[in-house]
Order: C-alpha cells, then structure tokens, then sequence
C-alpha cells in the first residue's frame, strides 16, 4: 500500500481521480467499487470533469 499526502483536498481528489482515470484506460473490463457519502465527493467531480474535458 501506498500513502499519499497533497497539501489540499482538491489537490487529493485530483491525485486521486488521476489514478482511477489510469486504472479505467488500462483495463480491458475495469471494475471498481465506489465508495459513498460525502468522502470522495470532489474525486468524482474531477472525475466527471476529466471525462467532459476528454481527458
């Protein structure tokens, strides 16, 4: 396991949507298990703006 520690939230969600992003386009049939609540809000919406953006 890997620890990670950015100076902000924003700066986690994005590291984190990074590395799901990676993981998605890597695997032929990617599937994941999302958490709920209120946690890892501002990782989906980088998410949904990466996949706008086409990233």
């Amino acid at each position: 396991m890997e620890i990670l520690i950015r100076d902000s939230m924003e700066a986690g969600a994005q590291l984190a949507a990074s590395v799901v992003s990676k993981i998605i386009k890597s695997e032929d049939k990617p599937v994941l298990g999302l958490a709920t609540g209120g946690t890892p809000l501002r990782m989906y919406h980088e998410l949904i703006r990466m996949n706008q953006s086409g990233e």
